[in-house]
């Protein structure tokens, strides 16, 4: 799947949007992914008090697999 973009359009890298989403909902942020569309965070970060609000976690504990 992400070889198609990049043999498609001439591109370096591409990056899948799980990789960077799998440790955001352990954290504590809510998003669902928008029919024909990417993910839409319900509660976006926008101020220092939302981001002291993140959880820290433990990818062992947190993210099982």
């Amino acid at each position: 799947m992400t070889l198609q973009p990049i043999e498609r359009f001439n591109l370096d890298a591409a990056i899948i949007f799980s990789d960077i989403l799998i440790p955001l909902e352990p954290m504590g942020v809510e998003f669902e992914f928008a029919t024909g569309g990417g993910p839409v965070f319900h509660h976006p970060l926008r101020e220092m008090k939302d981001v002291e609000k993140l959880r820290n976690i433990e990818p062992e504990e947190d993210i099982s697999f």
